[in-house]
């Protein structure tokens, strides 16, 4: 009997892309195309766009000849096991920053393609080169994973009349934030999986920290402790809408953690077996995704059954709490609940007491059914914003919140000690308002 082999692969930069970063893409591009195909401003603002990246290159230096950066790119280009030619240009800004180009204006250079990237000043005098290699291979990801060709800020700044767009700002807003966690992995794969120089270019590149101050005010490790107290005192707590823009610092830096020692990293260039690789991935993104969970919940589905939910059961007094349920809530539901049915099983399971009494009474009496429910499974606080997120996007679900919906998000939160105040940052944090 002749033995088979069992066919294999290597890991590469690909699989290091975050999972639900590429469902959101495979979502938005379809839309992309009717925005291009209906608004022709909408193509206009994309080049304007481009023309203002490139208005920095008049204030520029190239330094991608100089040996040590040329070596660098050269040293990142091998372990990606990729041929690019990255033009790299220094300029000054007041805050430490780095871009590539915003849209595709990719060109053919002999057998590789073109990449220009700007970093500011702090590049060449804060960062370490396991450092630098982080940043641009953050950078290198925005243009790998098409990132580039998604002009997510001009989606979000602009006021485009058409069905759905407040669901499309949402779901780019959710997008941009894990895009910003795969073009992190693959700064960490271009600094060889360094822990400490991928998360330290993350904080000089976020709070402008140099080196020396660093090593004058507190050690690497206190500072990482530090930061790591700051995570999970804002994954039990609302804060601040003005920092959502982009993921979290101490996010970023707690996901580079728990994925460091993952299978998918450990093997990195390795060749498995496709199966292995399927394992190796859903490890990886699944531990992503606990962290993500913590301080985005409502990017992760409870994917619960419909007995015995008490969320659900919210979700549906939310919706009933304008009078009638709509199709776009029964969606964002059935979203949440991560089933096709579930969502027809709760309206089916309220049906006759609607028909007996009044639609505020229901709202009132699941509300504090639910109340009691969660008491004596004495969920924490962390738990119940993550219940409100979800009850946020039901809510906004039909184009805007209603004030008898807030009133019955309301009436649910003040059990817990919610504010009205937090319910309010919470819609700021989610771009609901």
């Amino acid at each position: 009997m002749i033995a088979t082999k069992t066919a294999t692969q290597s890991i590469t930069w690909q699989d290091v892309q975050f999972a639900r970063e590429q469902d959101l893409y495979q979502k938005l591009h379809p839309v992309l195309e009717r925005l291009k195909s209906h608004y022709s401003k909408f193509a206009q603002k994309s080049q304007q766009q481009e023309k203002e990246f490139f208005m920095h290159l008049s204030h520029s230096v190239r330094i991608d000849r100089l040996e040590n950066i040329a070596a660098l790119l050269d040293r990142i280009n091998r372990r990606l096991n990729i041929d690019l030619n990255v033009t790299l240009f220094l300029f000054q800004s007041p805050i430490s920053n780095a871009m590539c180009t915003p849209r595709s204006t990719i060109q053919s250079v002999g057998q590789k393609k073109e990449l220009v990237i700007l970093v500011s000043q702090h590049f060449l005098n804060e960062l370490s080169p396991a450092e630098q290699s982080s940043i641009l291979g953050h950078e290198l990801g925005h243009l790998l994973f098409g990132h580039v060709l998604i002009p997510a800020n001009l989606i979000l700044n602009s006021q485009f009349q058409m069905k759905d767009i407040q669901d499309l700002k949402n779901d780019v807003l959710k997008w941009k934030t894990c895009a910003e966690v795969s073009c992190d992995m693959l700064g960490f794969l271009s600094c060889d999986c360094n822990v400490e120089a991928s998360q330290s270019a993350l904080l000089k590149y976020t709070t402008g920290l140099t080196s020396s101050t660093i090593q004058a005010v507190v050690t690497y490790p206190e500072l990482i402790d530090l930061i790591h107290q700051q995570f999970e005192e804002i994954s039990s707590s609302v804060y601040d809408p003005a920092m959502s823009t982009h993921p979290l610092t101490p996010l970023r830096l707690q996901i580079i953690e728990a994925v460091a020692d993952s299978q998918l990293i450990r093997h990195y260039g390795q060749p498995v077996s496709p199966e292995t690789l399927q394992a190796y991935r859903a490890e990886y993104n699944a531990l992503i995704d606990a962290q993500l969970e913590k301080i985005y919940p409502e990017f992760i589905s409870d994917k619960q059954g419909p007995a015995d939910n008490t969320l659900f059961e919210l979700c549906i007094a939310v919706a009933l709490s304008d009078g009638q349920i709509s199709r776009e809530e029964i969606t964002a539901i059935g979203g949440i609940l991560g089933h096709e049915n579930c969502c027809q099983y709760f309206y089916e399971s309220v049906q006759k007491r609607l028909s007996e009494v009044p639609a505020e009474q229901v709202v009132r009496e699941i509300i504090g059914e639910s109340v009691r429910k969660i008491r004596q499974k004495n969920c924490p606080k962390p738990q119940i914003f993550k219940m409100l997120r979800h009850l946020l996007v039901v809510a906004a679900s039909d184009t805007k919140i209603e004030s008898g919906e807030l009133d019955a998000i309301y009436a649910f939160a003040r059990e817990f000690g919610v504010t009205k105040q937090e319910i309010g940052i919470l819609i700021a944090q989610m771009g609901l308002c």
